[in-house]
């Protein structure tokens, strides 16, 4: 990520929306996993707002990033400078949970993080995923990002393959997928694309009222599969079987 964006991304990831939203979907996710009071390991933490606002809710929690220049941000916090597509820096049957928050589109191989988060796992541990969503959305914003792909049900059900339980997939943001679409196409045309960061600043009453979309959004996915958004969320369970 260039280091104007993870400069953004500290200052905002505690107040802006889209994050906000995110996070709750990811303790919503976690908690239908049953993972709480547990071993927690963040791949790809940034600039460290998940493990901060949740780390009271863990026996302990660790995050892995590449970015130093992210890891500046983490003060405090339990984290390590690693790469994704290594081997990960702990032992087998370490966590109780991992999550992965926008990592495997860069990965060229997602595959053998995959098989690394199967073995840092307990048996029955839950790995939490999301992804940008719909391959239709590439625009720019994918490739200052360093995306190699955006994802659909399908292609990220397959990177889990054997020994993963699906336990959810769900797409989020629906109700930005027109806007995300109409504005990047725009864009394209009228901005050079390293210039700036989509997540432009709005009003606060602006900000409040997508915080509670969000949350009316999860809501509705426990009754109702919404059929598209700019973001995919699964839960896959560690196959205890032998």
């Amino acid at each position: 990520m260039e280091p104007h964006l993870i400069d953004d991304l500290a200052y905002k990831e505690t107040f802006y929306w889209w994050h906000r939203v995110r996070r709750h979907n990811l303790c919503r996710l976690l908690g239908s996993a049953g993972a709480s009071r547990s071993k927690l390991l963040e791949i790809g933490c940034g600039t460290g707002a998940n493990l901060r606002e949740r780390s009271s809710q863990w026996t302990s929690s660790v995050g892995i990033d590449l970015e130093l220049r992210a890891l500046a941000y983490c003060s405090g916090l339990r984290v390590v400078q690693a790469d994704a597509q290594a081997a990960l820096p702990f032992a087998d049957t370490t966590f109780d949970a991992v999550v992965l928050l926008d990592v495997l589109e860069h990965l060229a191989d997602p595959g053998y993080l995959v098989r690394e988060i199967g073995r840092v796992l307990t048996r029955g541990g839950a790995a939490v995923i999301m992804v940008p969503a719909g391959p239709e959305l590439w625009s720019y914003w994918d490739e200052m990002h360093g995306h190699q792909r955006r994802y659909t049900k399908e292609t990220l059900a397959s990177v889990l393959g054997e020994g993963w339980r699906p336990e959810s997939l769900e797409y989020s943001f629906s109700w930005m997928y027109p806007i995300v679409w109409s504005f990047r196409r725009f864009m394209q045309r009228r901005r050079r694309p390293s210039a700036h960061s989509d997540f432009i600043e709005i009003p606060r009453a602006l900000n409040a009222l997508q915080v509670v979309l969000g949350r009316i959004e999860g809501r509705v996915q426990k009754y109702v599969s919404v059929p598209f958004g700019t973001t995919l969320c699964g839960v896959w369970l560690k196959d205890g079987a032998e």
